[in-house]
This record gives structure tokens, C-alpha cells and sequence, in this order.
């Protein structure tokens, strides 16, 4: 990374200016790009890029910034039996905390976040702005599920900082072992149709999908919601309904100021009140039928609770 302060605040500004985005996202993103690029070289084969991050930085070439990084836990053997997975995620931690230490976080600066969910990994990331000059976080999350259906592979980062690195005597060639596209699009439509709160990012990303005609209606996307719902029992909560009312509409327009756009390059927009019909059509084209589906799985759920809680009594 870029040590000398006055370095990054010139490069932050200037590309900031070149790309018509918030000089504040594209600092938070120059330090994602580095973290991202140093776990990857450090964890080799053990983390998979997933999320908006690899949506935007590898198949859509930043359409939009992020605020934070989602990666899969990997191995060619598939990460080995829940209890292993368990048993290996406090080295792995370990890992990670050593990695960033060596990208200069020092240990105050790295926190560990211990959740209720033993599915995840987290991380809080502070670094100090040097627009601000107050810190500011970013969050990794791991996934230490088993749930890629696709074999990731390796693409090339896509960054703005070409030209600045170079001068520096850092690569500017980033390669990131990344879920496929289908992979990450499913991921998604688990994200918008399972929380317990809707996110604007989510409808945001499938809005932009959709206009760049990606086919939500093929079997393999259909068969991948599935599959994530029932891996990670989100068929218990989910909403059952077949895209967004003018309630939803309503929430989503209040969280567009605040988690929206300062994450879009100045003059983007994203109109609901009236792209909300397209998001919807997502969720109504064929085979991709929730109504149906979600409530069959909710109707098993409820059968295999009923059985769980005869057994346990």
C-alpha cells in the first residue's frame, strides 16, 4: 500500500474526480482492493471472492462501489465435514489476523467479531482517512458453509489504480479466485427474498443485472436459490411473496440517501417507484417461481420441526 499519506490523498482525489465517484468510497475502496489482493496472495486457494465486490470489481468492471468484502472459505476437497470446518476456523482466524497485520493493521486495528452464527467468520477492519482524519471500517465476512455448487476460478481484479501503483513498484495485476457468476447472482436473490430486513444494495444489483439482460430464469440459477436457501435454513424466514409492494417500495426509497448513493458515481440514479416492475418480473420469471417452491420448502420445515421436537421430547 501507498505509505506516504499525501501520495493517497492526491491519487484518492484524483481518481475520484476522473471517476465521478465520492472521494471517501474510492479511499474505502483503494483499501479493499488491497485487502482483498493481499488475502488472496496470502490464503492462496483458501478463500473465494464472492458479493457485490466481485459482481462489481470482476465481472461488471465497478459499476458501482462497496463497502465491504464476502468471501467463501474453500478447499479443492470441499472444506471437509461441518465438525472440521469448525475445528479449522479458529486457525484460519488466526490466518487472517497475521495476513492483515502484515499489510501494516496493526493488532488494535484488526478486530475479530464473535457472533452467534458459527457459520461466519468476521472481522472489523479500522484504517485512518487520510481525508477525514478519523477511522473509518471496513467488514469482512467468511462463509465457512459448503455451499459452492460451481468450481470458483481465478480472474483479474478490476481497480483503479493502475497508474499509481506502477509508480510505486507494486503489480497492478490482481488475480482473485472468485464464485462464478451464477454462484454469486443466486446469492443475491437468497439476500433479497430471505432478510429479515431488505437492503436497497440487493434490489440495486438485480436492477442493474436485469438491464444487462442476465437470465434469472434458467434452471441453474432457480436450482442454486434453492440449494443456499436449505443450506443455510433461510426456507424458515422467508418472504413469501412475489416481489415488492408499495410498503417495501417505501422502506427501500428511505434507505436510498444514507446506503445508496454514496456508493453510486454522481449522476446515477436509481428510480424504484418506477424500476420496481422490472425487479419484479425477476422474481415472476419462469422457472424462477418463489411462491410455489417457498412454500413447499416451508411446509418440509415445518414437518422436520414437528419430527425434531417429537425425537428430542
Amino acid at each position: 500500500m501507498i505509505a506516504d499519506k499525501k501520495k493517497l490523498k492526491d491519487m484518492i482525489i484524483s481518481i475520484a474526480a476522473q471517476e465521478k465517484f465520492l472521494p471517501l468510497m474510492v479511499e474505502k475502496d483503494y483499501y479493499l482492493t488491497n485487502i482483498c489482493a493481499h488475502l488472496q496472495d496470502h490464503l492462496s486457494g483458501q478463500l473465494v471472492l464472492k458479493g457485490s465486490m466481485s459482481l462489481n470489481k470482476v465481472y461488471f468492471g465497478n459499476y458501482r462501489l462497496c463497502g465491504d468484502l464476502d468471501f467463501y472459505q474453500y478447499s479443492e476437497d470441499g472444506c471437509g465435514s461441518r465438525m472440521q470446518r469448525s475445528k479449522n476456523s479458529p486457525l484460519l482466524r488466526q490466518r487472517i489476523k497475521t495476513s492483515l497485520e502484515d499489510l501494516g493493521f496493526n493488532s488494535d486495528n484488526v478486530q475479530s467479531v464473535e457472533l452467534l452464527d458459527p457459520r461466519v467468520l468476521t472481522f472489523n477492519i479500522r484504517y485512518h482517512s487520510c481525508l477525514t482524519e478519523v477511522f473509518q471500517t471496513i467488514k469482512i465476512d467468511i462463509s465457512l458453509l459448503n455451499e459452492l455448487q460451481d468450481k470458483p476460478t481465478v480472474w483479474p481484479l478490476k481497480h483503479f489504480y493502475h497508474d499509481f501503483l506502477s509508480t510505486e513498484g507494486v503489480t497492478t495485476f490482481i488475480p482473485v479466485l472468485t464464485a462464478s457468476l451464477n454462484e454469486i447472482v443466486a446469492g443475491k436473490l437468497v439476500a433479497a427474498i430471505s432478510s429479515t430486513e431488505l437492503n436497497i444494495l440487493d434490489y440495486y444489483d438485480l436492477w442493474y443485472l436485469a438491464g444487462k439482460g442476465f437470465d434469472f430464469s434458467s434452471d441453474v440459477i432457480a436450482e442454486s436459490v434453492m440449494k443456499k436457501l436449505v443450506h443455510w435454513n433461510f426456507y424458515r424466514r422467508l418472504i413469501c411473496k412475489r416481489g415488492l409492494g408499495q410498503v417495501e417500495i417505501d422502506f427501500l426509497n428511505k434507505q436510498k440517501k444514507e446506503f445508496l448513493k454514496p456508493f453510486l458515481r454522481h449522476g446515477d440514479e436509481f428510480d424504484l417507484d418506477r424500476e420496481y416492475k422490472k425487479i419484479n418480473q425477476i422474481f415472476l420469471t419462469g422457472k424462477f417461481d418463489m411462491g410455489f417452491k417457498f412454500r413447499a420448502l416451508a411446509k418440509i420445515s415445518a414437518v422436520l420441526t414437528k419430527i425434531k421436537d417429537r425425537i428430542e421430547g
